[in-house]
C-alpha cells in the first residue's frame, strides 16, 4: 500500500471533539439564570490586572479580564460556587460567591504577586545546571530533571547570553562530557558517553528531523529559550537512533503579558564575527499574544574565504479562547551557510619551512605554518542550506485529571555541498599528480544535494491521579510521521584533468568547480508510527518509580539510481518493529538530594544513519542498554547544584 503522502489528522480530530465539548454552552436550570461580574487588581497597587482567567469550578464557565480588569460571566444558573483567578506572575486566589437568580453579583477580587519565579531567576544564573526546571527531553510526564532517573542538563537563555554562546555547540561544549564536532560536512555533531554522529538523536522543540549528522546544523542561540542535553539511551521517547544521549534545542515560545516586552542583542569581535538579534513578545487581545524573534550571525572566519553565516527567524501565537483550551502555531525559519574551509593539506617533513607543532603523523607528515590561514577550496563552493519547520500544538483539559495534547508539523529542508574537499600533496609524478610538490584536488571534488520533506502527528493523554495522598502521573500516546528524502551526489572519475585543479601549496589560486560530474540519486520513504505509555507512581513521600514502554513501527523504502535513472541493485524495502524501554526509581534522602537508578535501552541501524543504508547494509536494527546510578543535589537555595553519575552501556548486533 502506498501511504507515503498520508496525513495523520486522528489527534486533531479527537482534539476538535474536545473543544467543542469545553467550548459548548451550558444547558438552562429551569429558572431566571444570574450572572458574576466584577474587577481583578493587583492587592499591592490597585493597578486592574488585563489576561486574568477567572472560573466558576462547579461547572467550568469562564471569563478572561480585559484591560480595565473586569469581567462578566453571565447565564448562570443559580447558587453557590468556587471561583478561582489564575493569572501569570500572580498567586492564585479562590473564593466562594453566591449567584442569585436575575442578579449580577458584584466581585472585586484583588490578587497578591507571586514571588518564587523571580527568586529562582536570579540565583545560579552561571552555574545553573537546570535541575529544578521542568523538562520535556527526559520525560513527557512534565517532572523536574531532579526528579527523572537519568543525567539531565538545561542550559537556558540567561547563561548563554552571559557566557557569550552564539551556537548550540558553543554551549554544549562546557558540558562536561560532551564533544562537539565541526566538520563542514557534519555541522555541529557531538560526542557522548562515548558515542557519536547519528548515535546522538537532535530535537528541534521535541521534533525528530532526521539524523543528527545529516540535518544538524549550527543554530543561532538567541531564538532559543534553552538546550537540553538527557544522557544515555533515550528510544523509549523518541524513536530509533538514541543510543548515547538527546539534544533538544526549545525555541522561545509566547507568554501571557499585558505589555509588548522587547530584547536585543548585538556583539562583535576578532574576524569581523558579529551577531545582532532582536526579539519581541506581546499581546494581540485579551487571549492571544505573540513572540516573534529574529537573529544574524556572520563572519569572516580565521581561514581566507571562509565566511560562515546563519539566520534564523522564529515565531509563534498563544491562543487561549477558554481557561481548559490552548492553541499554538508556530514557524522556524533557518538558513545558513556553514562556510567553504575544508581542512589543511599535511606536507612531507622535506617540504615544511615554518612547522607548526600541532599535528604529527606516524609518516612524518606536518603542517607548515605559512599554510594555517589558506583556503585550498574552488570560490564557486557550495555548503549551504533552507529549512522551514511549521507546526500547531493543542491542549485541551478535558477533566481536572486529565489533559489531551496534539502536536501537528511539517518540515522542509534542501541542503547543498559544491566543494574540492580533498587536496593531498603530490610527492610524485603518478596518476592525477603531474608534479611534485602540488596540491591536487581532482579525486576531492565532491558534490550532494538533500531535499527532504517530513510531516507528522503526535497525541497524547497526560492522566493525574491521587496514589494515596501523592500525584500520579501517566502519560499515553500515538505518533506517527511520512517521510520524503532525496539525495544527489557525485564526484570526479571520469571528467578529465583540468589545469585548475592542481594548485600552488603556497600561493592557491582558488579556481571554480567546473563541470558536475553526477553518480546518482537516492530517494528514501519512510513511514512510522508508535505507540508509548509512561507513568510516575509515587511509594510515599520519598520513593517514586518512573517506567515507560513504546513500540515502533518503520517501514523503509530506500531506492538508488544511476547518472541516467536507472535502478541499481543496492536499493531494498523493509520492515523494522521493535520493543523500546526504561525503569527507575528516584529517592529522596532530604529535600535537596536525591539518588536514582535506572535501566533502559535503545536501537539504531547498523553502519550508517536510517537515511542512507543500503542492502549491504540490511541488519535488524542493534540494540543497546544501559544501566546508571546517580545522585543529584540542589543545595544552598539553588546556588550550589551537583551531579554524579556511574554508568555502562552495552551496544550489541553490531559489524566488527
Amino acid at each position: 500500500m502506498n501511504v507515503r503522502n498520508a496525513r495523520f489528522g486522528i489527534g486533531l480530530l479527537v482534539v476538535s471533539i474536545a473543544v467543542a465539548a469545553v467550548l459548548a454552552p451550558r444547558p438552562a436550570h429551569g429558572q431566571a439564570a444570574g450572572s458574576a461580574r466584577g474587577v481583578v487588581v493587583d492587592a499591592a497597587g490597585g493597578a486592574p490586572l488585563a489576561g486574568a482567567v477567572v472560573t466558576l469550578a462547579e461547572n467550568g464557565m469562564s471569563a478572561t479580564t480585559g484591560s480595565g480588569g473586569t469581567f462578566t460571566i453571565d447565564d448562570v444558573p443559580p447558587g453557590m460556587y468556587t471561583l478561582t483567578v489564575i493569572r501569570d506572575g500572580y498567586a492564585p486566589l479562590t473564593t466562594p460567591v453566591t449567584v442569585s437568580a436575575g442578579a449580577a453579583t458584584p466581585l472585586e477580587l484583588r490578587l497578591a504577586a507571586a514571588e518564587f519565579e523571580e527568586r529562582v531567576r536570579v540565583t545560579g544564573i552561571a552555574d545553573e545546571l537546570g535541575l529544578a526546571e521542568d523538562t520535556d527531553t527526559g520525560s513527557r510526564l512534565g517532572l523536574r530533571a531532579m526528579d527523572i532517573p537519568a543525567s539531565i542538563d538545561v542550559i537556558d537563555s540567561t547563561v548563554m547570553q552571559t557566557r557569550g554562546f552564539q551556537r548550540i555547540s558553543d554551549a554544549l561544549e562546557t558540558v562536561p562530557g560532551v564533544l562537539a564536532g565541526h566538520s563542514p560536512a557534519a555541522p555541529s555533531s557531538f560526542s557522548v558517553r562515548g558515542f557519536t554522529r547519528s548515535q546522538i538523536t537532535v530535537l528541534r522543540d521535541g521534533i525528530w528531523l532526521g539524523p543528527a549528522n545529516m540535518v544538524m546544523r549550527p543554530q543561532n542561540t538567541f531564538n532559543l529559550d534553552r538546550v537540553e542535553l538527557l544522557r544515555g539511551p533515550s528510544s523509549v521517547l523518541n524513536g530509533q537512533g538514541a543510543v548515547a544521549g538527546t539534544v533538544n534545542a526549545v525555541t522561545k515560545q509566547a507568554t501571557p503579558t499585558d505589555e509588548p516586552e522587547l530584547n536585543a542583542l548585538f556583539s562583535y569581535g576578532r574576524f569581523n564575527t558579529y551577531q545582532t538579534a532582536v526579539g519581541v513578545n506581546g499581546p494581540i487581545s485579551d487571549t492571544l499574544w505573540y513572540r516573534f524573534d529574529a537573529s544574524r550571525y556572520g563572519s569572516d572566519g580565521f581561514v581566507d574565504r571562509m565566511s560562515p553565516s546563519s539566520s534564523n527567524v522564529t515565531g509563534n501565537l498563544l491562543w487561549r479562547p477558554a481557561s481548559r483550551a490552548q492553541f499554538r502555531f508556530s514557524v522556524d525559519y533557518l538558513d545558513d551557510d556553514v562556510g567553504s574551509y575544508f581542512g589543511t593539506p599535511l606536507l612531507p617533513t622535506a617540504a615544511i619551512g615554518d612547522p607548526l607543532d600541532v599535528i604529527t603523523t606516524t609518516t612524518g607528515e606536518g603542517i607548515d605554518a605559512r599554510t594555517r590561514f589558506l583556503n585550498y577550496n574552488v570560490t564557486d563552493a557550495v555548503n549551504d542550506s533552507t529549512q522551514i519547520l511549521l507546526r500547531a500544538d493543542a491542549e485541551v483539559q478535558l477533566s481536572d485529571q486529565v489533559t489531551l495534547r496534539n502536536t501537528v508539523y511539517g518540515f522542509n529542508a534542501e541542503r547543498n555541498w559544491q566543494n574540492a574537499e580533498g587536496f593531498p600533496y603530490c610527492t610524485a609524478v603518478v596518476d592525477v599528480c603531474t608534479a611534485v610538490g602540488e596540491i591536487q584536488r581532482y579525486y576531492g571534488y565532491f558534490f550532494v544535494d538533500h531535499d527532504q520533506q517530513l510531516f507528522g502527528d503526535r497525541v497524547h493523554l497526560d492522566i493525574r491521579t491521587p496514589v494515596g495522598g501523592l500525584e500520579n502521573r501517566a502519560t499515553v500516546g500515538f505518533e506517527a510521521s511520512t517521510l520524503d528524502f532525496e539525495r544527489g551526489r557525485g564526484f570526479r572519475r571520469r571528467l578529465p584533468l583540468a589545469p585548475g585543479d592542481a594548485v600552488d601549496v603556497f600561493n592557491p589560486v582558488p579556481g571554480t568547480y567546473g563541470q558536475r560530474e553526477l553518480r546518482g540519486i537516492s530517494p528514501t520513504y519512510i513511514n512510522s508510527w508508535a505507540f508509548f505509555v509512561e507513568d510516575s507512581l509515587p511509594l510515599g513521600d520519598r520513593v517514586r518509580l518512573i517506567g515507560a514502554l513504546r513500540y515502533d513501527a518503520m517501514d523503509l523504502e530506500r531506492s538508488n539510481l544511476d547518472a541516467v535513472g536507472a535502478v541499481e541493485p543496492s536499493g531494498f524495502e523493509r520492515e523494522f518493529r521493535w520493543w523500546s524501554w526504561r525503569t527507575g526509581a528516584v529517592v529522596n534522602l532530604r529535600s535537596d538530594l536525591v539518588a536514582y537508578g535506572q535501566f533502559s535501552n535503545a536501537k539504531d541501524p547498523v553502519d550508517a544513519n536510517i537515511y542512507l543504508v543500503n542492502a549491504n547494509q540490511d541488519f535488524d536494527l542493534t540494540d543497546a542498554r544501559q544501566w546508571e546510578v546517580g545522585l543529584k543535589a540542589d543545595l544552598d537555595g539553588g546556588r550550589t547544584q551537583v551531579t554524579a553519575a556511574w554508568f555502562d552501556i552495552e551496544r550489541d548486533d553490531i559489524l566488527e
